[in-house]
């Protein structure tokens, strides 16, 4: 079939209310695990780090957000794929969705640090944020054990650009739903082994980069 009499891609999606309660469960999830630490201090009691201990595994709430982000993106491709403009409408989508609002907070950022403290990004800032620009920022802590202050909680957003940079590559490629699933299959292996090799490693190392590498299989769980 040629382009000119391919059809049109559809690239509405029906909605799905299921899939916005498994995001607003991962989004209870990750803000109870961030005010856990400080509600203690804030109220003066104790003891409350004890039950709100509790809350410490809800860290995968973010886990769970690459889950649902390796579905929606897996089936946004797979009915794109014999698409003629399968790389420009895809990635122009992302950019346009992502990109404006992610680069309009690093340049606020750096003009505030032109008139502002230097605690607002900490020491090295200048030397640490070109790994921000370019979506590198998940691999910074590992290498440098550094990060912009302001920014720490990016790193989960690189991971995402990436997946978005390679997994389309890997879609077009992949010929039949059972390559895939194999390709999927051998991520899953992969980064668990990983894992399991890096267990009992210091963090601040390049351990650290490949723990935080490791976490792709979660998108791959489509």
């Amino acid at each position: 079939m040629s382009p000119a009499t391919a059809p049109a891609f559809d690239t509405s999606q029906q909605h799905n209310p299921v899939l916005d309660g498994v995001r607003g469960i991962a989004v209870l999830a990750v803000l109870a695990f961030h005010v856990r630490g400080p509600i203690p201090d804030l109220a003066g009691i104790a003891w409350l780090r004890y039950p709100l201990h509790l809350l410490s595994p809800l860290w995968s709430g973010v886990d769970l957000f690459f889950v649902l982000s390796g579905f929606l993106i897996t089936n946004i491709l797979l009915r794109a794929r014999r698409h003629p403009h399968y790389f420009r409408n895809f990635y122009a989508r992302r950019t346009l969705r992502i990109f404006p609002l992610y680069y309009f907070t690093l340049l606020l950022h750096y003009l505030a640090e032109l008139w502002g403290p230097e605690a607002l990004s900490g020491p090295g800032a200048s030397r640490l944020r070109l790994w921000y620009w370019l979506y590198a920022q998940n691999w910074l802590g590992g290498l440098y054990g550094e990060s912009l202050r302001a920014f720490e909680h990016y790193w989960s957003l690189a991971i995402e650009e990436q997946f978005y940079l390679l997994w389309p590559l890997v879609v077009l490629a992949t010929r039949s739903n059972r390559a895939g699933l194999r390709i999927c299959g051998s991520c899953l292996v992969l980064c668990l082994g990983l894992r399991c090799g890096l267990l009992g490693t210091e963090n601040g190392s390049i351990s650290d980069c490949l723990r935080r590498a490791s976490r792709l299989d979660r998108a791959r769980l489509e």
